[in-house]
């Protein structure tokens, strides 16, 4: 396993009153109960005194990468002892201190609690991660041997947590009894890490309804050239038929009038097949279904 992502994000309050900016033990009850209700909650939880063995395990590694995976089981198979027999217990704790090495960023590991940790599993694509909180600030982490599976399990993990977008308007239900939501931190991208710590790429997480996913597509580079192409062409043509029925021009200028009518056609119907491609690769990302949103992380070197 090569290859994580990290992530920020922040716990706040419906009725969005700094004031009421929940406590790290209110935000930590807050997302455990996301995530016990999803794949991502692991079928045997650590034990809080195991938590804090790897804690301090992974605060005596000071390279840049972590602990290797072979490292970090050895260690766990030390600490667990007789209970190594447990695969599934021990992948998650060996996952689990693997991914505590590797914090080089944000909330330090000596400021950690075990209360504050939430390791995480996804069993059906075998990823591994973990949620460190403090106060309202969340940080997800989330790892995996093949960076496609990696970014899918990024999303689900989001989707999980009903991600909400930062700057969106929340309309609480009937229903709904929640006092507060996750929401997404614009100041802080999502990282992809490499094995020895350094960031290979960055991305921006978005959670888009209906006419978010519609403007999304419309302003990706092909959608958005070729929708550009089309409406200048189209002006153009416009402009020349009205010089052709002013002035009555013929030949050549004929000629070049019916050219640009037929890049005009070749170019709004490549953009909306453009747009249709688009459609299609949205739908492969999740969607939350409370929400009706995808929830989708566009990535750049």
């Amino acid at each position: 396993m090569r290859t994580l992502v990290q992530l920020v994000v922040e716990v706040r309050p419906i009725d969005g009153k700094p004031q009421s900016a929940p406590s790290t033990a209110e935000s930590v009850r807050f997302v455990r109960d996301l995530v016990a209700s999803s794949v991502w909650y692991p079928e045997h939880p650590l034990e809080d005194g195991l938590l804090a063995s790897l804690i301090d395990q992974a605060t005596k590694g000071n390279r840049a990468e972590g602990l290797r995976h072979e490292e970090a089981l050895a260690v766990v198979e030390r600490l667990i002892g007789e209970d190594a027999r447990d695969g599934n217990r021990v992948l998650l704790a060996a996952n689990t201190l693997v991914l505590l090495s590797q914090v080089k960023h944000g909330l330090p590991l000596t400021a950690l609690s075990p209360s504050q940790i939430i390791p995480l599993h996804d069993g059906i694509e075998e990823c591994w991660g973990i949620i460190t909180v403090q106060k309202s600030r969340v940080d997800l982490r989330v790892r995996s041997e093949d960076i496609d599976r990696l970014e899918e399990a990024t999303e689900r993990a989001l989707v999980a947590l009903n991600i909400h977008a930062a700057n969106s308007p929340y309309k609480q239900s009937n229903a709904d009894s929640r006092e507060l939501l996750l929401c997404t931190m614009e100041a802080h991208p999502a990282r992809e890490l490499s094995k020895d710590g350094t960031e290979s790429r960055t991305g921006r997480i978005h959670v888009l309804g209906r006419f978010g996913r519609a403007a999304y597509i419309a302003s990706r580079p092909l959608q958005l050239t070729l929708a550009i192409a089309a409406l200048a062409l189209l002006v153009v043509s416009l402009v020349m038929e009205g010089f052709e029925v002013t002035l009555a021009l013929t030949g050549w200028f004929v000629w070049w009038h019916s050219l640009i009518d037929k890049l005009f056609t070749t170019a709004l119907w490549a953009a909306v097949l453009a747009y249709a491609g688009g459609v299609g690769e949205i739908r492969r990302h999740p969607h939350i279904r409370t929400a009706g949103k995808r929830v989708i992380i566009s990535w750049k070197r």
